[in-house]
This record gives structure tokens, C-alpha cells and sequence, in this order.
């Protein structure tokens, strides 16, 4: 294999393998398995070659045609094997039965290497692993064959960056590589770092008159063109991948589609359950089979599982050509789940018991420890799918969204998101021309910048939401506003303005019973007076507040307003209670944010 490049250490491990073997006298069988492309036979074959002499009775190979409609038949390949280990064809019994006890007849106490590519199952692989010792046998699978007994499993990987450049540098030449270095980097990355994508890639570029890198580049640029182009000659990434595919079920094969609607890098068997509409354990059952066909991945994360970016493409390829409401109907389960869970996660976070919950279409979220773990594992993917539902013309979809996230985004700091959906939220409440949304995202807009100590512009963003939720005359929307102009008057150093402001606020939410709302402006009017030394009128303003947060099981708010009362009593010198009161906050920081710990 002239071009063969990398995989130092899967080499290594199998040498390894099969030379413990040979000096313990017992044959070894590594189990090669990974992705279309990845460059299964082409280990296995390179390994062959240096190896074989190693193996003095003989090297044996047989494609298994495991992605055929008829794979071959074990039987087929034990008479080709002992035809060519010297077996007379007259001596081959018909049998099947007899016929495994001549081929294990005569493959035991040989010292051969085997390589058995492409195979189907273990069922097709188990009847030709030779009795005995003194074998190595290299299988190569798209399936991950986990049933086999006592193999060695190697998951190949897609190369590292340095292993695609010299790939390419080996298949193309080294010039039109280092040529343009940012564009064959560039190229690596479109093709996913996939060998066999790498390979056509890179014959396209060498077949193609006149054509450099950084046209290649541009050519796969586009996703919706990517597989198109990854062909040359009877080579393709997309005839590679639907050899896979078309193995799968039914079941699978919908699952699979069914992924390509998730925007983010990964997904769970939640998400997965809310777009396929399957039950969880069913699409923890179809996951699995996608797994062990090497048709979706397992993270980093336990539990969550993704795509390499070429199969999303393929994924992605197949969805669209499905029914149009079939497409629609999965798009729409799986952004109703992320709107219902994120308002879920929030409430729960924010311990807002007054909001009414979905009981079915949405995660199960019952403490702040899964809350917290929600937001962990979907928040990325709620806030792409803001960018989805924005596609499709679902203003209405996208405002319900960014409301339910941004609160979240808020509660656990996360700013960088917050600002996407504020972003999306306000583009898709002036398209639907619904006032009230539009302040919530006018205000969360000033918090942003007060929170990333933009004073200035929060303070003038906070002044245009003040007027505007004059205008509407709405009670809520005025002590909402009132509050926060209140606040970053006062962060401004602006105390005499900001005193009427607050309280304002807090008569307002007090008539309205909104208690969730009155511990918020009360913990703002202690810090008010702490900042002007009045400490002891600080600290009864934070206990009324950590009383509403306590009854409103707000857990979030309950944490700040420890910590903060710890630091009132620190100014009053008072710091066996300021420690104790810390401990307590660190505790219910520690639930909300783990990393906080």
C-alpha cells in the first residue's frame, strides 16, 4: 500500500497481540471496525503485509460481501480456504456440517494469518476463526461484531489534521498541498478527515485540468454539494455511506433521517425520542443499532451520541427527500420538546411554581440537579434550534423559544448565548408584532450589558424599556421596567433616582401578589442601602427576600441572596455568621452549577 499513511498505534497494539499469541500458542483475532471510508481494509491488508512471514504456513483472504444483499456464505469461503491450504475440491465435503469439521481439520495447529474482510455479522465470521493456536485473523466490519469472544477490537478512527495533509501529500504530491497550506487544511476539514473523502479529494484535484486546492476548497465549501463532488470514477463517500444504510431496518433507517433535524454536535436518547417520536427506550434501542453500524457515534460525553459531519450531510440528504410532512412532523416534535423542557428547566431553576408544565412532550425534569443537568446537555441545541425554526418562517416558534431560554441563559450565566437569543427573539417578535415579548428581550438585552458592566449601554436600554412599558399601561410591565431602571441608576451611582424607582416597583408587584417578582426588588433595595452603609436596613430587606425565595422555592435566588447576606454581615464584622451563611449558598450553587463546587 504505496499511499498507506498513520495508524502507528493500532499497529502497534495488534504486533503486540499477535506476538503475545505466538508466544503464548494461541491464535488471536483483532476485530477492525469503523465508519465507511475510515480505512478498514486498508489496515488490515497493510498489516498482512508486514506481518505475514511471521505466519509460514500461509496468508488467507476473503471479502465477506457483509453490505451485499447476499453476503457469502461461510461454507463458500471454508471450501475456497482449504482449496488453497492444498485440500483436493474432491475432498471438500458437501455437508455443511462435515464440511466445518474438514476446515477445522485443516487450519488447526497451522500457523496462518487470515484476513476476513467485510464482514456482515459474528454468526458469518465465528465458523471460520480457526480452532487452536498459531493464527492471527484480521476481520474487518462496518458493524462492531460485539458478540465475538475473546477478540481485540479496534475502533479506527478519521485521521488527525498532520495524517490527512500527508495522506493527500502521498495520493496528490507534497507540491500541491504545501502550495496552498490553509486551503489543503481547509479541504481536510470538509472532508471530515474521512480517508476514503481524502482520497477522492485528492484525485479529483490531480485528475482535474488546471484545478488547485483552493478551488477544491471552494467546491466543497457548500454542504448541500459536498457528496456531489466527493466522486471519481467507480469512488464515492455517498455509495460508501448507502451500503451502511440500506443494511438497516426500517426503524433505523427513520432514525437515522430523523437525526439530521438536530442542529447542534450532539444529541441524547431525549431529543432523539421528541423528533423520531418513538418512546425513549426505542430510540435508545435504534441509537444503539446506529452505533454498532458505525452510523452515528458515542461522545465524549456517557450518554449522548453524534455524527461525523460527512454522514450528517448524507443524514441530512435522506430527510429531505422523505414526505413533506413527515419532515415537518419531526421538526415540530422536536422544537415543541425543547420549548416545553427549557420552560421546564427554568421554572425549576428559577423555582417559578406558578407556571403551568407540560406533563408529556418534554424531558424529565424534576429537581434542580436535572434541570441544571438539562441545560448541560440541550441548551446548545435549543439555542441552534432557534436558527431552525427561524428557517422554516416560525416566528411564533422562535419567540416561545428565545422566552423559554432566556431566562436559562440568565439564571446560569451563560452571556454568549443569551445574546443569540436575544438576538433571534427580537428579530422574530418584530415579525409577529407582539409588544409585551419585545420588552422581555429589550430587557434582557440591558441585563446582558449590565451583567458584562456595559453601563452605559444597559442604562440607555433600560430607559427606552421604562417608556415603552408606560405606553402600554400594563402594571406588570411597568414594575418590570421600573426595577430595572432602578437598579442600573443605582450601579451608576444615581441613588436618589433609583430609590423611587424601586419602590415603585415593589407597590406594584406587591398589589399584583407577585412574590417571585417582590424578592427580586427587595434584594436590589438592600443592596441600595448596604452600598450607603446602612447595613442593618440591608440585611432586613435580604431576609424578606430570602423568605420569598424560600416559599417560592426559588433556589437560584435563594443562593444570591446567602451569598450576599454573608457579605453584609462580613461588613458588620460578624464572620462566623457571613461563613456559615456562605456554606449554606455554596450548596445550593453547587446544585444549580455543579462546576461551581
Amino acid at each position: 500500500m504505496p499511499d498507506f499513511t498513520g495508524r502507528a498505534s493500532e499497529i502497534e497494539v495488534i504486533e503486540r497481540e499477535a506476538l503475545v499469541g505466538r508466544h503464548g500458542q494461541h491464535s488471536v483475532t483483532a476485530v477492525v471496525t469503523g465508519k465507511p471510508g475510515v480505512g478498514k481494509t486498508c489496515l488490515a491488508v497493510h498489516l498482512a503485509h508486514r506481518m505475514g512471514a511471521a505466519y509460514e504456513d500461509g496468508e488467507l483472504y476473503a471479502d465477506l460481501r457483509g453490505v451485499d444483499e447476499r453476503p457469502a456464505l461461510p461454507e463458500e469461503i471454508m471450501a475456497r480456504f482449504m482449496q488453497a491450504l492444498g485440500v483436493p475440491e474432491t475432498e471438500i465435503p458437501g455437508d455443511t456440517c462435515l464440511r466445518l469439521d474438514a476446515y477445522r481439520r485443516t487450519v488447526t495447529g497451522r500457523s496462518l494469518l487470515i484476513v476476513l474482510d467485510n464482514a456482515a455479522d459474528e454468526k458469518q465470521v465465528r465458523t471460520l476463526l480457526p480452532p487452536g493456536a498459531g493464527s492471527l485473523v484480521l476481520v474487518t466490519s462496518r458493524n462492531r461484531l460485539m458478540g465475538l469472544e475473546s477478540v481485540h477490537w479496534c475502533d479506527l478512527e478519521t485521521f488527525p489534521t498532520s495524517a490527512s495533509l500527508d495522506f493527500m501529500r502521498k495520493v496528490v504530491g507534497e507540491d500541491a498541498v504545501d502550495r496552498e497550506p490553509r486551503d489543503a487544511q481547509r479541504v481536510a476539514e470538509f472532508c471530515g478527515h474521512l480517508p476514503l473523502a481524502l482520497r477522492i479529494a485528492a484525485i479529483r484535484l490531480h485528475s482535474t485540468c488546471n484545478m488547485r486546492m483552493s478551488d477544491l476548497a471552494r467546491e466543497l465549501r457548500d454542504e448541500r454539494d459536498r457528496l456531489e463532488a466527493l466522486k471519481a470514477g467507480d469512488l464515492a463517500v455517498r455509495a460508501a455511506f448507502n451500503l451502511s444504510y440500506r443494511k438497516m431496518g426500517k426503524g433505523a433507517r427513520n432514525t437515522f433521517k430523523s437525526l439530521a433535524h438536530v442542529p447542534g454536535a450532539d444529541f441524547g436518547t431525549g431529543i432523539c425520542s421528541a423528533v423520531t417520536g418513538l418512546e425513549v427506550r426505542q430510540a435508545a434501542k435504534m441509537l444503539r443499532k446506529l452505533v454498532d453500524a458505525n452510523l452515528v457515534e458515542q461522545s465524549e460525553v456517557p450518554g449522548r451520541f453524534r455524527f461525523h459531519d460527512l454522514l450528517k450531510v448524507f443524514s441530512r440528504e435522506k430527510m429531505e427527500k422523505g414526505p413533506a410532512d413527515r419532515v415537518q412532523g419531526d421538526r415540530r416534535r422536536m422544537l415543541t420538546w425543547l420549548q416545553r423542557s427549557a420552560l421546564k428547566a427554568q421554572s425549576t431553576l428559577g423555582g417559578v411554581s406558578e407556571v403551568e408544565l407540560p406533563d408529556s412532550a418534554s424531558a424529565e425534569i424534576d429537581s434542580i440537579e436535572t434541570a441544571a443537568a438539562w441545560v448541560d446537555s440541550e441548551l446548545l441545541n435549543a439555542v441552534a434550534a432557534l436558527g431552525v425554526a427561524a428557517s422554516y418562517d416560525a416566528p411564533e416558534r422562535v419567540v416561545g423559544l428565545a422566552l423559554a431560554l432566556s431566562g436559562i441563559c440568565e439564571t446560569v450565566g451563560r452571556w454568549s448565548e443569551w445574546e443569540t437569543v436575544i438576538d433571534a427573539g427580537a428579530r422574530a417578535a418584530g415579525e409577529v408584532e407582539v409588544r409585551s415579548p419585545m420588552l422581555v428581550f429589550l430587557t434582557a438585552r440591558a441585563n446582558l450589558a449590565r451583567y458584562r458592566r456595559e453601563f452605559s449601554e444597559a442604562l440607555s436600554c433600560a430607559e427606552d424599556v421604562y417608556a415603552a412599558a408606560r405606553a402600554t399601561g400594563l402594571p406588570a410591565s411597568i414594575a418590570g421596567a421600573a426595577n430595572l431602571l432602578g437598579c442600573l441608576k443605582m450601579e451608576t451611582g444615581q441613588t436618589d433616582e433609583a430609590l423611587p424607582l424601586l419602590r415603585e416597583s415593589l407597590s406594584i408587584y406587591e398589589k399584583l401578589d407577585l412574590k417571585h417578582e417582590v424578592g427580586k426588588v427587595l434584594y436590589n433595595l438592600g443592596t441600595i442601602h448596604r452600598a450607603a452603609g446602612e447595613t442593618e436596613k440591608a440585611i432586613g430587606y435580604f431576609e424578606r427576600d430570602l423568605t420569598v425565595c424560600v416559599e417560592t422555592m426559588d433556589e437560584s435566588g435563594a443562593a444570591e441572596t446567602l451569598n450576599t447576606l454573608a457579605l453584609a454581615y462580613v461588613d458588620m464584622g460578624r464572620l462566623r455568621k457571613a461563613e456559615e451563611l456562605q456554606r449554606e449558598a455554596l450548596k445550593k450553587f453547587s446544585k444549580i452549577r455543579p462546576s461551581l463546587a
